[in-house]
């Protein structure tokens, strides 16, 4: 599994959002990216999936060049959970979820009998097992975002890209989500996009920044350091190191 990224420049109108962007992910892992708002990070997202047609650049994914793809295809080899979803249209918590098969599915919209136990393994794993026969319009901004990231699991891509998935979770289920994706990315490439620096020196292997167009750097979480923070959001930034934390604090 491999996605690559070869100076990628996009532009919304004349202005440019993502300049010369070059990336290559090819060890299963959890990368996490950051930068301030209005950095290009959902932009990069919505690039690689075909959301938006880049400007000059390719992509490759699974080492296919992924432009002009068929969504089925696209979907089979990369899962991507959006910032806000709305297309729910009265579905249940497990109609939703079920989605991320519906490219298997054979000859109408039945499932096995292992997918339903899939689903509530999932839906369990992330405390909302007892929600599986609600609405999905009816749960709460969090609640809805962990029955999108439960699809994009089951969905079972060799790729995932999450934009801000824990934006309108707790505390408790920010830290549960967290552990859930540091265990699926031992088989896959996870890319998370997030405002939350600690969380991503806590649990990523990698970490990726965006600024003014460009990537500022890529590197393994361990050797982070203050300078590339503050110089990332024009803050002065300190990595704490104490034996009163049980990990370090930026």
């Amino acid at each position: 599994m491999s996605l690559e990224i070869k100076n990628l420049s996009f532009s919304y109108h004349k202005k440019e959002v993502l300049n010369n962007i070059n990336l290559n992910f090819t060890k299963n892992g959890l990368y996490s990216l950051l930068g301030k708002n209005g950095s290009g990070k959902s932009t990069l997202f919505k690039c690689i999936m075909n959301f938006l047609k880049v400007k000059n650049g390719e992509i490759f994914i699974n080492s296919k060049l992924s432009l002009n793809k068929h969504p089925s295809w696209m979907a089979k080899n990369i899962s991507y959970v959006p910032q806000q979803s709305s297309d729910t249209f009265g579905f249940s918590v497990l109609e939703i979820v079920l989605m991320g098969k519906a490219l298997e599915l054979k000859g109408g919209f039945i499932h096995k009998k292992d997918d339903i136990k899939k689903v509530h393994s999932i839906l369990e794993k992330l405390n909302i097992l007892k929600f599986k026969d609600a609405r999905v319009m009816d749960l709460s901004g969090g609640e809805r975002q962990l029955v999108y990231i439960a699809r994009a699991i089951l969905q079972n891509a060799s790729i995932m890209l999450l934009d801000e998935p824990t934006s309108a979770l707790d505390f408790k289920n920010q830290i549960l989500f967290w552990q859930i994706v540091k265990e699926i990315s031992k088989e896959k490439i996870v890319i998370v996009c997030t405002h939350e620096p600690n969380h991503a020196y806590w649990f990523s292997d990698v970490m990726l920044g965006l600024k003014d167009t460009k990537l500022k750097f890529m590197i393994d979480s361990n050797l982070i350091n203050d300078e590339l923070i503050s110089e990332l959001y024009d803050k002065k930034c300190q990595i704490y190191k104490d034996e009163k934390f049980i990990k370090p604090l930026i």
